[in-house]
């Protein structure tokens, strides 16, 4: 069972990192993770690092979240 969590929130994750994008008042995109680093992003209650352009909750059952808020993304 605790497989099938730590699978699905991998997955999760990956999904939302490799689809966020969003707009500015603008209308042009702004991309949320550079796929290098996590800069941008807050770790909370686990380790998280990049690897080949995803971000990977290593260890511990946390979150991984923006450190800005946004409104209308993709």
């Amino acid at each position: 069972m605790k497989t099938y969590r730590i699978f699905f929130g991998l997955l999760s994750v990956v999904i939302l990192i490799t689809s966020c994008s969003v707009f500015n008042p603008g209308g042009k995109r702004i991309a949320l993770f550079d796929g290098k680093t996590l800069d941008g992003w807050t770790v909370i209650k686990c380790q998280a690092e990049v690897s080949n352009g995803d971000i990977l909750l290593v260890s511990g059952n946390g979150l991984v979240q923006t450190e800005k808020k946004y409104g209308d993304f993709i």
